[in-house]
């Protein structure tokens, strides 16, 4: 029995060290993930579908609440200005693909009241297929596109070109697209006031 509570016991603190130790080090090293985070996939993106801007993404950043009740989330936009005049805002949405979650990141220029461009932050897909969605000749399909339309492809009766062999992976960026059109279409006044 002494045997048994003496495991029971260096478990305990072996167990209680661990996660001590596995806490501090995620702490330690949360910000430079997230700084090498957007150093390396989201300002990329943003600079591919922002007009020329002369502020701090990283800085001018704000999180806002959209949506009520079982609905409501937090949303990161990044506002692209010039001269400190707001030119467009920028977030990124998710939709599930071939090989998990796909991140876009989709451009709104707030004078002409269309999407500045999309570009694809994060995706598991396969690579030669799934991947090609990031391609100009796909992506750039939804550049200058208005926030009254529903995006879908072709062989779905929409507009949108599929990428051969990869329509899991093209679907998914539509509904990515979908999903920001739907959140600055509701709360676009909303995010361009707490943005000012």
């Amino acid at each position: 029995m002494r045997d048994i509570i003496k495991m029971i016991v260096v478990l305990s603190i072996i167990s209680a060290t661990t996660g001590a130790a596995l806490s501090y080090i995620n702490n330690i090293t949360a910000k430079p993930i997230a700084a090498a985070e957007f150093q390396y996939l989201k300002e990329p993106a943003l600079k591919s579908i922002l007009p020329a801007y002369d502020n701090s993404l990283v800085e001018d950043k704000i999180e806002v609440a959209i949506g009520e009740g079982d609905s409501a989330k937090t949303i990161t936009v990044y506002p692209a200005k010039k001269d400190g005049k707001l030119l467009a805002i920028a977030l990124e949405t998710f939709a599930s693909s071939y090989g998990g979650d796909l991140g876009a990141m989709v451009g709104y220029d707030i004078e002409k009241k269309r999407l500045s461009g999309v570009s694809i932050t994060t995706m598991s897909d396969t690579p030669g297929l799934g991947t090609r969605t990031k391609e100009p000749k796909f992506i750039d399909q939804f550049k200058n596109v208005p926030l009254d339309v529903t995006l879908a492809l072709k062989a779905d009766g929409g507009g949108i070109d599929a990428v051969t062999g990869a329509s899991i992976s093209s679907r998914a960026v539509c509904k990515a697209v979908n999903d920001a059109i739907g959140i600055i279409r509701d709360n676009g006044d909303k995010i361009i006031s707490e943005v000012k």
